[in-house]
């Protein structure tokens, strides 16, 4: 079942990562910006290759039930508070719930949306807030309809 998969490549990912790589903060963004940065690692292209694989399984589906639980793994991290840079990975694979959110009912936009704001604000980049935008617009949908 594609869920086991992605949640055994989650899962992959924190054994090939157990010690939290620490580098300075700017040292991290720096290639964001300069265009300078570190390759990612063979264990992060890995793990954000099956993200992305499990994801295109998902939009291959005709069943939409899949993609909320989807949703719920890519979205149920990173919680700490402290700034990892395995977090800045799992950060990115928000991205491939973006690209599930049509696949959603607005209660299940609801329940997405609460795992989005458990996400420390250290974390939030542009597309936090562009999934938070559209998973309101969403849920606001299903409270229209009550």
């Amino acid at each position: 079942m594609v869920i086991d998969d992605l949640i055994r490549a989650y899962d992959a990912y924190a054994s090939a990562a157990e010690e939290p790589r620490k580098r300075p903060f700017k040292e991290m963004f720096k290639g964001w910006f300069s265009g300078k940065g570190q390759d990612p690692l063979p264990q992060d292209d890995a793990f954000m290759s099956a993200v992305k694989g499990c994801v295109d399984r998902i939009l291959d589906e005709e069943d939409d039930s899949s993609a909320s639980d989807a949703v719920k793994v890519i979205l149920s991290v990173p919680h700490e508070k402290g700034i990892f840079e395995t977090d800045l990975t799992k950060l990115a694979m928000h991205s491939q719930a973006l690209r599930l959110i049509d696949r959603l009912s607005p209660d299940e936009a609801a329940s997405a949306l609460e795992l989005l704001n458990q996400v420390p604000k250290c974390y939030r980049f542009p597309v936090q807030k562009e999934l938070a935008k559209k998973l309101e617009h969403l849920a606001g949908q299903g409270n229209e309809v009550l």
